[in-house]
């Protein structure tokens, strides 16, 4: 049955099918999102409705709303959350990206999966993907980072013929950390090598600019401006910004921090030294948890540690809140990731494929190109220059980027 605005409703025997793709039926749908939300076991920022409002409003008409509501004999079962783009998918060597098709994608948001995910359910939810790409809305269907042992992972890699599903997902550890009363936990719980290798990083910074050390935060919205600023200068030189996945202070993302402000869920942690800012976390404290979303400090002061000693400040600063759990450190992995963390599962991003022409090639081409970069990595790990091989790149692309 369609809807003025565009949305639809599907009923098949017990299963009803509500996709909502306007900004009115996203707030007539508000009360159902949050609660299944507010039921999660470990919600993600990224699902909460006001946060997915903020993203679509501040990259005005690059996207649009395409949200699946689930009824199970007239209940709501389950949600998935995404937004339809057009933009490029880039098939990479390396960092090198070769091949650019621009694809209208709908992208499930991290998290975006919510309410019941029993396998029957999340059967559906795939079958409902699979009639959108077969109508030929969409030419891709990209999930972002799904836990490798849910039940709409294991369907969603299933289901799709071999032409249409992706191929060779990179397994990723996320890791998260139980947050302690109080620091001293923290310092107890480390190891004696961890605890003397922090704790002589701090004194020794201290000892040589004494009384300049400081931390700032910047969460409210009059201080995002600022914040950002500072923040976005100290990554404008390091290796990530090179690689185009730095902070930047732009329109866009000036506009996502000061409605997380608003929302009193931002924190940028900012490092001083002798009143120059050398590294920088960015936060969003969410109920119980806080995810670490941004982080990067000035190569200039990479021989004082600044990394080590701005996240023991951070941390000490989160243990004094009586609120916060957890501490989720985000995508991909890190020494200090492994050694703070105390819950971790595997995530992977994968693809679905319209059964069309050019979209089944680039599948060919993505799936490929992704077992080039696998092989590769297996061989310079096996020959134990893996390590120095990512230094090399860094360092000449860094020294580019500069240039």
């Amino acid at each position: 049955m369609a809807m003025k605005d565009g949305s639809y409703i599907q009923s098949s025997h017990e299963w009803e099918v509500l996709v909502v793709r306007d900004f009115e039926e996203i707030e007539a749908v508000r009360q159902t999102w949050e609660k299944m939300q507010a039921e999660e076991p470990y919600p993600r920022i990224n699902a909460d409705i006001d946060r997915y409002l903020a993203v679509l409003k501040a990259t005005s008409n690059s996207i649009e709303p395409y949200i699946i509501v689930l009824k199970e004999n007239g209940r709501p079962a389950a949600m998935l959350i995404g937004w339809l783009d057009k933009s490029c998918l880039e098939c990479k060597i390396g960092r090198w990206a070769w091949f650019k098709p621009k694809l209208r994608r709908l992208t499930v948001v991290y998290g975006g999966v919510i309410g019941n995910r029993a396998e029957q359910i999340s059967g559906v939810l795939v079958g409902e993907l699979m009639k959108v790409l077969r109508r030929g809305e969409v030419d891709v269907v990209f999930f972002n980072h799904l836990e490798t042992d849910s039940s709409i992972y294991h369907i969603a890699r299933k289901v799709p013929g071999l032409f249409c599903r992706g191929h060779f997902p990179k397994a990723e550890q996320h890791r998260c950390m139980s947050i302690p009363d109080h620091i001293d936990r923290f310092w107890e719980a480390c190891s004696h090598n961890r605890r003397k290798k922090l704790r002589k990083y701090i004194r020794r910074l201290e000892k040589r600019y004494p009384g300049q050390v400081k931390m700032v935060t910047f969460s409210r919205q009059e201080e995002v401006s600022e914040g950002l600023r500072i923040a976005a200068g100290i990554s404008a030189n390091t290796y990530q910004r090179a690689f185009g996945i730095g902070l930047v202070n732009d329109a866009v993302t000036s506009a996502i921090f000061e409605a997380a402000a608003k929302m009193d869920w931002l924190r940028i942690y900012i490092l001083f030294v002798a009143d120059e800012p050398c590294a920088f976390i960015s936060m969003l404290k969410y109920g119980k948890i806080c995810f670490a979303e941004l982080t990067a400090y000035s190569p200039k002061w990479k021989d004082w540690n600044v990394g080590s000693i701005i996240f023991c400040k951070v941390l000490e600063r989160i243990c004094g809140d009586p609120v916060v759990e957890s501490l989720d450190f985000g995508f991909g992995d890190a020494l200090h990731k492994r050694a703070g963390g105390s819950r971790q599962w595997a995530e992977a991003s994968i693809f679905i494929f319209a059964p069309r022409p050019f979209p089944v090639f680039v599948n060919l081409i993505l799936s490929a190109t992704s077992a080039f970069n696998i092989l590769t990595q297996q061989f310079v790990t096996k020959l134990g220059i893996y390590n120095l091989v990512q230094r090399y790149r860094r360092k000449r692309i860094l020294k580019k980027f500069k240039e």
